[in-house]
């Protein structure tokens, strides 16, 4: 079982997302792809895309239980009603999204 971190969990995705912003800088075409060298270096992104996304399907499964869980416990209140369900629903919703679309994108 892995160990537990003390992370802030909303600080990595703002670290994730800053170094997607940094590898789509990196292979621009109008700057003539600065953070590519060779064919290969393209296969090698992906690889690592792939793994990436595979790591953020379990994120993503991971939210929705936390969301799940803290439902159960009655710590979710929403605005539209007392018990936060919409909101949950609808977090659900974009939940399932992202986790097929990791899980696309994991399987290349």
């Amino acid at each position: 079982m892995p160990q537990p971190l003390d992370e802030d969990a909303v600080a990595l995705a703002q670290i994730a997302l800053t170094a997607a912003r940094a590898l789509n800088d990196a292979t621009q075409p109008n700057v003539g792809y600065p953070g590519l060298t060779y064919p290969d270096d393209v296969a090698e992104v992906l690889d690592a895309l792939a793994r990436l996304a595979g790591g953020l399907q379990s994120t993503v499964a991971h939210l929705g239980r936390f969301m799940d869980e803290e439902l159960d416990a009655g710590r979710l209140t929403g605005t539209g009603d007392s018990t936060g369900a919409a909101e949950v629903s609808a977090t659900r919703a974009r939940l399932q999204e992202a986790h097929a679309g990791c899980g696309e994108l994991s399987a290349h």
